[in-house]
Formats: C-alpha cells, sequence, structure tokens
C-alpha cells in the first residue's frame, strides 16, 4: 500500500461516517416530529373539550360547569393551561371573573405553584405565564425571585407576569435585570413597568441614578410615558449629570411630558449639546404650550443641523396658530423658510375646506 493511499482511505471511512451520522440525525428529527405530531393529535380533543368547559363558565357561571382536572400526561396539562392564559388574557369584565373563578375552583393556582419550582425551564415559563394571567397575587413572591432566572424564557414570563399582577415591589428588580449579564430586554421590562404604574415610582426615580446607561434610558422613559409630575425634580437632576446623549434624550422627552415651569430652563441648557440632543430638546420646549418659548424656537429654525431645524419647524407648526404664525414670518428666501414651508405643508387646513392649506404668504 502507498504511503499516500493510506490517508485517501481514512478520509473516505471518515466521510462514510459523517455521513452515517448525519442520515441517523435526519431520520432521528423525522421520528420526533412524527412522535410529536401523533401525541398533539392525541392530546387535541382533550383540549378542545377543556376549552368549551371554559368558555361555557364564562357564558353561564362557573358553578353551572363540573371543575376541570388537569391530567397526569404533562403534555396535554400544559395546552390545557395554555389555552386557558390565551382565553383569559382576551376577555374582560364577568366573563373573565367567572372564568377565573372557574379556574380557581379547577385548582388552576395550585398546579402554577407546584411548577414554579419544576426543574424543567418550560413549566416553570408555563407557571409564570398562568399565575400573572389570573392575577394569583400570593405568588408575587416567587415570580418576583424568577426574573433573574437562567433561563432566558422563564425570566420574559416573569417580568410579563408581575405587570399584569402590578407588583410594585418587583420595580427594583426589573430595573437591576437590565445590566444583569444574562439581562432582560428593556422593551419587556419597560412594559411590565407601565403596567405596574405609578407604584413604582420611587424605584424609577432611583433608577435615574444608576451606574448603567440602558437602566436609567428605561427609567426616564417609563416616567414619562406614566407623566409622573412628582418625578420632575428627579429627572432634572439626572439631566444636569447625564452624559449618554441616548438617555438625555429620553430624559429630555420625559421633561416635556411632565411639563411645569422649573423644566423650561433645564431644556434651553441641552440647546447647546450634539444635534440629536437639541433637536428632542427642541420638541420638548413646543411641547410646554408656553408662549416664551416661541422665541427660543425661532432661533432655532437657523442652527447648522438640518435635523434640528426640521424638528423646530415642525414643533412650530404642531404648536398653534402662534407657532405657524412664527413660520410664516420668516423672510422669503432663507433655508428656514424651506423648512418652514414643509412643516406647514403637513398640518391641514385651519381655514375651511377649500383654502387650499396652509401658506407661507
Amino acid at each position: 500500500m502507498s504511503p499516500i493511499s493510506v490517508p485517501i482511505e481514512i478520509l473516505f471511512w471518515v466521510a462514510i461516517g459523517l455521513f452515517s451520522l448525519s442520515i441517523l440525525a435526519i431520520l432521528y428529527t423525522l421520528g420526533y416530529r412524527l412522535l410529536d405530531e401523533r401525541r398533539e393529535r392525541a392530546a387535541a380533543p382533550q383540549v378542545e373539550q377543556a376549552r368549551k368547559h371554559m368558555l361555557t363558565a364564562m357564558a353561564l357561571g362557573p358553578e353551572e360547569v363540573e371543575p376541570l382536572r388537569l391530567p397526569s400526561d404533562r403534555r396535554v396539562a400544559r395546552s390545557i393551561v395554555l389555552s386557558a392564559c390565551r382565553i383569559i388574557n382576551t376577555v374582560t369584565g364577568e366573563g373573565r371573573d367567572n372564568l377565573r373563578e372557574y379556574l380557581v375552583r379547577s385548582r388552576f393556582p395550585e398546579w402554577g405553584q407546584e411548577r414554579l419550582r419544576s426543574r424543567r425551564p418550560f413549566a416553570r415559563a408555563i407557571a409564570c405565564e398562568l399565575l400573572g394571567s389570573m392575577r394569583v397575587e400570593e405568588a408575587a413572591a416567587r415570580i418576583r425571585a424568577l426574573i433573574t432566572d437562567p433561563d432566558a424564557d422563564v425570566r420574559q414570563a416573569a417580568v410579563r407576569a408581575v405587570g399584569r399582577l402590578e407588583d410594585a415591589a418587583a420595580a427594583p428588580t426589573l430595573l437591576a435585570s437590565l445590566h444583569r449579564r444574562n439581562g432582560n430586554s428593556p422593551v419587556v421590562v419597560a412594559t411590565a413597568l407601565l403596567a405596574i404604574g405609578p407604584e413604582g415610582e420611587l424605584a424609577l426615580a432611583a433608577a435615574l441614578q444608576d451606574r448603567d446607561a440602558i437602566t436609567r434610558r428605561v427609567a426616564a422613559q417609563v416616567i414619562g410615558l406614566l407623566n409622573l409630575f412628582d418625578a420632575r425634580d428627579a429627572l432634572v437632576a439626572a439631566l444636569s449629570k447625564e452624559n449618554d446623549p441616548w438617555t438625555k434624550v429620553q430624559l429630555i422627552r420625559a421633561l416635556g411630558r411632565v411639563g411645569g415651569q422649573d423644566v423650561r430652563a433645564p431644556l434651553r441648557m441641552c440647546l447647546a449639546e450634539g444635534p440629536m440632543v437639541r433637536a428632542a430638546a427642541v420638541r420638548a420646549l413646543a411641547s410646554l404650550d408656553d408662549s416664551q418659548v416661541l422665541e427660543y424656537l425661532r432661533q432655532e429654525l437657523s442652527d447648522p443641523s438640518p435635523s434640528v431645524c426640521r424638528a423646530t419647524a415642525e414643533s412650530l407648526a404642531a404648536a398653534g396658530p402662534a407657532g405657524r404664525a412664527t413660520l410664516r414670518d420668516l423672510p422669503p428666501g432663507s433655508s428656514a423658510e424651506a423648512y418652514a414651508r414643509e412643516a406647514l405643508a403637513r398640518i391641514p387646513s385651519q381655514r375651511g375646506p377649500d383654502s387650499g392649506g396652509e401658506s407661507l404668504s
């Protein structure tokens, strides 16, 4: 046997082995999928029957239907629980109350609380969804602990659940989870904090001084969306120390939402920052509905940044008759006039159906 043929033969048998492993993997995947589909078909009648019971309980009252017994088969039980979550999250009023009481009679909360301790991440995630959807307040502390669970799906389900439970005590943990290595999505955390509402104001105000920029940004965004006027001083203090431009924009937007006489000066100081911050400050100043800011805004129409000029013109056009009059009085032929014309063209006519829109003339 030649020295060349030995490595060629080795490579040939390695290729045959890899090919065989690939075939086995494909066959295993197909077999698992077929088995999975067969199990789903077998479970479908039980899930549909449970769904009919839940809908009947919603319509007629929980006492009119025999309580459900979740089967020992984990797959079927999970499917029934997920169906219950979908239904209870889409109904309101008496129907929701009836369904919740029916699920309590059927011992769904006990099932969920038991699964919070499961070693299987999927079981913990479903338990969070169920207990949050049913507003089982006694499970709040245990769900709160899962906000930092090692599994991402469990963490996300726990965040949604504490939001549905309006668990104000979870706000610090939610914010702290943003800068963990296995942290939660800022969008999911912000949504939960919005659901919790003003009760989380203290935690949000404290988070404005957090070492992590994303945490500060989310806190400012939620304060603005909740319009927490009492957090105004905390926003002003945070804006004076903030170095991250993206976080500054959120702080400025929040100040524009909460308003008040004390925010005008801090916002004006931001007109000396970078273009992105200046544009945000212009929009926030315009939202204060204060005649004294019109002159500041007029000056920003000559800003060297096109984005700031456009933001200023749009803000003045949306600020009512006084702002639009400011735009119409601009000198013809100036660069500011072009932005003004563009902004006014987007404003519906205020002079009647035949006026043909705003004009600079």
